[in-house]
């Protein structure tokens, strides 16, 4: 899964690290999330950032 920014480019994907915790991380500014229990929260967080959320085929 994946956080699209339109507007400069920036993709963030979207992981579950072992404690089953959500994050996303970015490539090209080496940036991550804040960790969330729920991926609804951090949906809500990269959504409010001007990110759209697509699932990967």
């Amino acid at each position: 899964m994946e956080a699209v920014n339109k507007t400069n480019g920036n993709i963030y994907r979207i992981q579950q690290d072992t404690n089953g915790k959500w994050f996303g991380y970015c490539d090209r500014t080496k940036e991550y999330t804040p960790a969330f229990v729920k991926l609804k929260g951090l949906i809500g967080l990269l959504e409010l950032k001007g990110y759209e959320v697509v699932e990967e085929c």
